[in-house]
Formats: structure tokens, C-alpha cells, sequence
């Protein structure tokens, strides 16, 4: 044992020092490891995490104890990211599309993207768009996060409140002042002290207001909350951890309790299925983009839920003592020739992960 360590405070790996989160986190041979951290193969960089394994030196564990470990590290991962494991999140941050003409770029994820130099790209097939007829997507994507991030600055919505109808412009928005009794002007004062819930309150937008019918409008019109994970790491200095997953989950779901609901409701009964849909970057870059609100092709932005498809669907059945952390489905990707709406990332996306998921099989076939 290395004298040196302090026991009470080990150093961590570089997933753990990314994601100082304790209930994710491990110690073993006097270091501080992540539950996040992909196995067999292992990735060890918890930024460029999109690495393909390394066909001569594929590891796999050679005994059980080193099975269980991977395996058990896989269900929290399952259960933190909605029945999805860290390798498979990498092919969702693959690419970022801002825009048909500058086309799909790195998501910042490769070990390429933080080279100063020029690096071949990667290779994605071009393909027929399902839009307009054209052969629209590059053969080549860029590799350089410096320059790929020049094109998000470039191509990124600019807010431009003149633009909006008159009745959206803050001067419309809600404004209240409430005269709270639990707080006085000054020591000595007597009598309430005025409180405004303004728009210009940040607390105020982070629904800290009246937000009831806003919240009810911002799942129909999105298709459900909104979700983050890892959500937050728990402390002052770095409250949220760079993302790894973002997803939209169907409310009221089976745990809500928010407000009272009536005691027949469908979400409440056991049997009801809970459904998340997991959410590529391609999507959000899109909807961050100057070019989707002003592409003509896209008449009603708000339609399909902002034209966001259902392509990765995670069901989850509520059963007696349910947690809907406790994943008893299994993530699985929509056939696209079913769907009303066809967007041109979707069938990268799909492909990226199903992709993923051949090559870790193939990874680990000798177990």
C-alpha cells in the first residue's frame, strides 16, 4: 500500500474527476473510480468517449469477480441513463447538425476533435434525403472541435425580441408583486416587504413563479419533461456535470406527485407504462439553429413536438413498489418507415447506435 495516499481521501480516475458524484463512484486499490466508466473494452477518456476498441488489445474479464464488476457497473448505468449504458450514449453525441448546407459535424466526442491539426473525417454515407429527393449528406464531417464549434457560433439562433409577435414581447409577459408577511424592509420595520415575480428574475424562469399551466403546456407542446442526466453533481462548486444523456419523459408518470390527482388516474394504476425517449444531439443542435426557424420547409415549428421523432423509446411498466428508476424495459429504436414525420438525422442516429451495438458484441463475443 502506498503510504503516501491519504485512505480518507483517495485520487480518482479521470471519470470519477469528471463525475464527482458519490453514488456513482467507487473506491478500489487506493483510487476513486466511476460507476460511468465504459468496460471491456475500457474507455478511459470521460470526454473523447466515442473511441472505437482497439481490435489487437481487447481486454474481458478472466474471472467472475471481474464479471460481476462490469456487469453491476452496466445495470447502474442502465439505471441512471434510462436503460441505456455510457458506450451506447456515444453514438446519441456523435454529430451535431446546425444546418443542411454546413451538414452534420463532430458532437466533440472523438479523440480527433481535440487535435490542432487536420485529421481525415469520418465517414458517413451519403444518402437520399426523405425531404427533398437530394442527395444531401456529406461523405466527409469535420474533426476539429475548435473549428466545428465556430460553426455552432455561426450558425446558432440569434434572439431577436423585434421579431416576435406582438403579443409574446416581454413588455406582454406576466408580472406580479406580492406582499410577503414573512419578511421585513429592514431590522426594526414592521409590515411585509414587497416581493415582484418578474421576467426578469432568473428564479421567476426557473419556475419558482406560478408555472402550473405553463408546466402543462411545455409537455404538450415538447411531448414531456425534459431531462438531463447526469442531473446535478450535488455541490456548490460544480452543481452540473457536463451532460451524458438527454431525454423527454411522458407526464404524469407513475411516480408524480407534484400535485393531487385523482385516485383513478391511468398513471397511478399498476400496469402503466412509462415512456422516455431518448434525445440525439442531432435534434438539439437543430432546434438551436438559426436554419431551423427560418427553413420554410418546417411551416408549424411546434408540430411533432417540434419535429422531434420518437426514435429511441425506452417502456417501463409500473409494478407494485415501483421505481421508475428500477428499468424493465429495454431501449429500442423505431422502425423510421413507420413514422408520419421523416428528418434526415434520424436514420443517422439509428445507425450510429445500431452500429455501436455490433461493434461492442462483436467486442465481446469471447465472453
Amino acid at each position: 500500500m502506498d503510504d503516501s495516499i491519504d485512505p480518507n481521501n483517495p485520487p480518482s480516475s479521470p471519470w470519477a474527476t469528471r463525475y464527482p458524484i458519490n453514488k456513482f463512484t467507487f473506491k478500489s486499490e487506493n483510487t476513486r473510480h466511476s460507476y460511468f466508466a465504459p468496460e471491456y473494452p475500457r474507455i478511459d477518456d470521460p470526454k473523447y468517449y466515442d473511441q472505437e476498441p482497439d481490435p489487437v488489445i481487447i481486454l474481458h474479464p478472466h474471472n467472475d469477480e471481474e464479471k460481476d464488476k462490469v456487469l453491476w457497473s452496466e445495470m447502474v448505468q442502465r439505471t441512471e441513463f434510462w436503460g441505456m449504458r455510457t458506450w451506447e450514449l456515444a453514438a446519441l453525441n456523435r454529430h451535431l447538425r446546425f444546418s443542411r448546407r454546413t451538414g452534420f459535424i463532430s458532437g466533440g466526442h472523438r479523440l480527433a476533435d481535440g487535435k490542432k491539426t487536420e485529421f481525415p473525417g469520418f465517414l458517413v454515407p451519403p444518402r437520399t434525403s426523405s425531404l427533398s429527393g437530394r442527395r444531401t449528406m456529406p461523405a466527409i464531417l469535420s474533426a476539429n472541435e475548435e473549428r466545428d464549434y465556430s460553426v455552432f457560433e455561426k450558425e446558432r439562433i440569434r434572439v431577436n425580441e423585434s421579431e416576435w409577435l406582438p403579443f409574446l414581447r416581454k413588455d406582454r409577459w406576466f408580472d406580479w408583486i406580492h406582499m410577503d408577511p414573512g419578511a421585513s424592509k429592514s431590522s426594526g420595520d414592521i409590515g411585509p416587504e414587497p416581493k415582484t415575480w418578474s421576467v426578469d428574475d432568473p428564479k421567476f424562469l426557473n419556475a419558482e413563479g406560478i408555472a402550473e399551466a405553463g408546466h402543462y403546456m411545455e409537455n404538450v407542446f415538447f411531448g414531456g419533461i425534459f431531462v438531463v442526466e447526469p442531473e446535478s453533481l450535488g455541490t456548490p462548486e460544480r452543481p452540473h456535470p457536463p451532460p451524458l444523456l438527454k431525454i423527454f419523459r411522458n407526464w404524469p408518470y407513475a411516480n408524480y406527485t407534484g400535485k393531487p390527482a385523482a385516485p383513478n388516474s391511468d398513471f397511478k394504476k399498476d400496469g402503466y407504462i412509462n415512456v422516455s425517449y431518448h434525445v440525439p444531439s442531432t435534434w438539439i443542435s437543430k432546434i438551436l439553429s438559426e436554419s431551423f426557424w427560418r427553413d420554410r420547409r418546417f411551416p408549424r415549428k411546434s408540430e411533432n413536438h417540434f419535429h422531434r421523432n420518437p426514435i429511441f423509446v425506452l417502456e417501463n411498466q409500473k409494478i407494485g413498489g415501483y421505481s421508475d428508476r428500477r428499468i424493465n424495459g429495454e431501449v429500442l429504436a423505431a422502425d423510421l418507415t413507420t413514422l408520419k414525420y421523416r428528418y434526415d438525422e434520424d436514420e443517422v442516429a439509428i445507425d450510429d447506435w445500431s452500429t455501436r451495438l455490433h461493434t461492442w458484441d462483436d467486442a465481446r463475443e469471447i465472453w
